[in-house]
């Protein structure tokens, strides 16, 4: 998980909602990557992703570990992923990450 200032700062943007043809009379062609088709015209083929409220950016996200809260199911993935840094030469990533969010103390 990353700040969304941080992620605009990178040429993140948030998605355009919108049926394919729509969209694309509204965004130059070089931001068509941010279209996500929705349709409601339809009951029995409604496309709605709007409840994701998605982001997205062109290309590969490359980012600094500074700016990443790891977001973990339960306690069994906190450790796995613990245990999975311990295997990463010559990085700390538990002490360079942001933080760590175990979502089994949230959900559970």
């Amino acid at each position: 998980m990353f700040p969304k200032s941080y992620v605009f700062r990178k040429g993140g943007r948030p998605v355009v909602y919108e049926t394919t043809s729509k969209a694309k009379e509204i965004l130059p062609e070089d931001e068509w990557w941010r279209i996500v088709r929705f349709d409601l015209n339809r009951d029995d083929q409604i496309i709605d992703w709007t409840h994701e409220r998605e982001w997205r950016l062109p290309g590969n996200f490359k980012f600094d570990l500074s700016e990443a809260t790891v977001l973990l199911p339960n306690k069994y993935g906190y450790d796995r992923f613990l245990k999975l840094c311990e295997e990463v030469d010559g990085v700390d990533i538990v002490s360079e990450i942001k933080g760590i969010v175990s979502l089994g103390a949230v959900f559970y």
